[in-house]
């Protein structure tokens, strides 16, 4: 009997088909099975608006549902971009300002638990001066951006207080003048002086480096789900003296001497005394704190993550000294690292494993540390 030839297109298409059948049915099983917080992702440009000189802020009047690992989670903005949604600048208020990046503004967390109102919740015990918090943070913000933010609202607001949230990833940033694929402006030292550059053209979208590839790849709750752990698998074959740890900036914490090139600490310095001397001048006080990494706070992530060699050189307090190092008297500093790290009764205090920042209880205990900070100074 003669053997009939297979088409070549239906040789190729079979195993196509059956991968995609395959794909199609781990897909709708990770969507039912999976709480939905663990997988859905959002565009985060769907929240920005673009700006000059900023790169990006967020839209005026936002109402927008997520879901994250605690829930739903709704973010509002008001007319400024800025939380709570129900605030208005008022000089008869007396307010509370939080400067910084996504580990302040916390997006990935419900609605009332967030750190601003946490604090709110904390100042307002003493309903003789009642204080209304209000957070200008902006998700993937540096140093500079949150400088100029500040500068813009400062008026509106007319704060009694200022508080800055630094972020190690902000070093990183505060030297580039283009970050997540977005323009945005840098300071450089020109001989004593710290001098602003803004960018000589503008974003057209808010793409965030994201191509359209990507972005689809990301809407795949499958995806989600692999993408965590294929990352540290991948991260482990290509450094393997410890995982999770490969950035500079993490391995800061371990030893100053493993990092891969100077950290621009000269840069942070300057934009830090810019932002106390603005505040000040208005007659405000200036607070600063370092965002607890959940590898200085949380010992069991520290010991998944890093090696043993790591540990044994391991400073949870490096990044707070330093801190402290440049602020000198030009401001207060919260420490966090030390009284949350003795409390993990209270923790865990990220979105751990899969998201380092802060989750509703780290946001409580950031809040805590604040307030009492306040009380005392």
């Amino acid at each position: 009997m003669e053997k009939k030839n297979v088409p070549f297109w239906l040789n190729l298409a079979l195993p196509l088909f059956a991968l995609l059948f395959t794909f199609l049915l781990m897909e709708a099983l990770v969507r039912i099975a999976v709480p939905r917080g663990k997988w859905q992702s959002w565009d985060m440009g769907a929240d920005m608006n673009t700006d000059a000189e900023l790169g990006w802020k967020y839209k005026p009047n936002l109402n927008l549902k997520t879901w994250g690992l605690e829930g739903e989670v709704r973010f509002r903005t008001n007319e400024d971009g800025v939380l709570p949604h129900t605030e208005k600048p008022n000089t008869e208020k007396r307010h509370v300002l939080l400067v910084g990046d996504s580990t302040v503004i916390g997006r990935h967390v419900p609605e009332g638990k967030r750190l601003h109102d946490w604090l709110q919740k904390e100042l307002s015990q003493d309903v003789s001066s009642p204080v209304s918090v209000v957070n200008l943070a902006v998700e993937g913000y540096s140093t500079d951006q949150s400088l100029v933010r500040l500068e813009r609202m400062i008026e509106r607001y007319q704060p009694e207080v200022v508080i800055y949230g630094f972020c190690l990833n902000d070093l990183s940033q505060n030297r580039v003048s283009v970050a997540w694929g977005v323009p945005k402006l840098r300071y450089a030292w020109q001989g004593d002086e710290l001098i602003k550059v803004i960018p000589t053209q503008s974003a057209k979208n808010l793409e965030f480096g994201k191509t359209a590839f990507r972005k689809w790849l990301n809407q795949s709750a499958l995806f989600q789900m692999v993408k965590g752990p294929l990352k540290k698998m991948l991260g482990s074959a290509q450094e393997p003296a410890g995982v999770g740890v490969t950035d500079h900036f993490n391995l800061f914490y371990f030893d100053a001497e493993q990092t891969k090139d100077p950290i621009p600490w000269k840069l942070f310095d300057g934009l830090l005394s810019k932002m106390s001397t603005l505040v000040r001048s208005r007659q405000a006080k200036f607070l600063l704190y370092g965002h607890p990494d959940a590898l200085a706070v949380w010992k069991p992530y520290r010991e998944e993550m890093a090696t043993a060699k790591q540990l044994a050189s391991f400073s949870p307090l490096r990044a707070e000294k330093k801190l402290i190092e440049f602020l000198g008297d030009e401001g207060i500093f919260c420490p966090m690292v030390e009284r949350m790290a003795a409390h993990p009764e209270k923790g865990p205090y990220h979105l751990i494993p899969y998201d380092a920042h802060a989750n509703s209880a780290g946001y409580r205990a950031i809040a805590e540390s604040l307030a009492a900070c306040l009380s005392s100074s």
